[in-house]
């Protein structure tokens, strides 16, 4: 009985951690509407002589926090996740 309780146990709690695993996943993986809004946000501030983050990030933070304002409001709300205020 006790084997049998243990293996219960086992195959239960296998099939739990997997059923997590793959839940998170799915989570993780963001939608092609939100990939090319924070593209266009990008290429925008690009526009705007902010360059790109990874090629001088004080000097795009410090450009973005100057034209803010003048972002569209999607634009501002991944900005503001991304970087805060």
């Amino acid at each position: 009985m006790k084997h049998l309780l243990t293996s219960f146990v086992l195959v239960f709690s296998v099939s739990a951690f997997a059923n997590i695993d793959e839940g998170s996943v799915i989570n993780i993986e963001p939608k092609a509407e939100r990939v090319e809004a924070s593209r266009a946000c990008f290429s925008e501030l690009q526009k705007l002589g902010c360059g790109h983050p990874k090629e001088d990030a004080e000097h795009f933070r410090t450009c973005m926090s100057e034209v803010y304002t003048s972002l569209d409001s999607g634009c501002q709300t991944i900005m503001k996740r991304l970087y805060g205020k």
